[in-house]
C-alpha cells in the first residue's frame, strides 16, 4: 500500500494536521489487509450499520479530486493505493473507494 498525503498538493496545512483531520477512517484504511474487502472491513470498524452510498451525482476525477454539482471541488487529504482500489478520504468525514476493475467508485459519508 502507498499513502500519500495531500495528493493534489492543494493544502497548505501540515501533513500531521492532515492525518489528524481525517481521524479514525485512516487508521481504518491503513489496517485493512489488503487480502480483504475494504467496504466491508470500513463498514464493521464504523460499527453504525452499512454504509450508505452518496448521491450518484457526485464524481473523483483521476487526480482524486471530488465534485458536486454546485459544490466547491473537494481535494483529498489523504491516497491510499492497494492492489484492488485507490481511497480517498476528503473534508467532513466523506470517502471514495475507487476500484481499479470495472465496478463503479463507491463514495460514502462516515460521521
Amino acid at each position: 500500500m502507498i499513502i500519500t498525503t495531500n495528493p493534489t498538493q492543494h493544502s497548505t496545512e501540515s501533513d500531521n494536521y492532515l492525518i489528524e483531520c481525517c481521524g479514525l477512517l485512516a487508521h481504518w484504511v491503513g489496517e485493512c489487509p489488503e487480502d480483504t474487502d475494504l467496504k466491508q472491513y470500513l463498514t464493521e470498524s464504523y460499527g453504525f450499520g452499512d454504509l450508505l452510498e452518496m448521491d450518484k451525482a457526485g464524481h473523483v476525477a483521476k487526480d482524486g479530486v471530488y465534485s458536486y454539482p454546485n459544490d466547491p471541488a473537494l481535494h483529498p487529504f489523504m491516497r491510499f493505493e492497494r492492489q484492488q482500489e485507490t481511497v480517498y478520504i476528503y473534508a467532513y468525514g466523506i470517502v471514495a473507494i475507487c476500484y481499479k476493475d470495472a465496478r463503479p467508485d463507491f463514495i460514502t459519508r462516515m460521521d
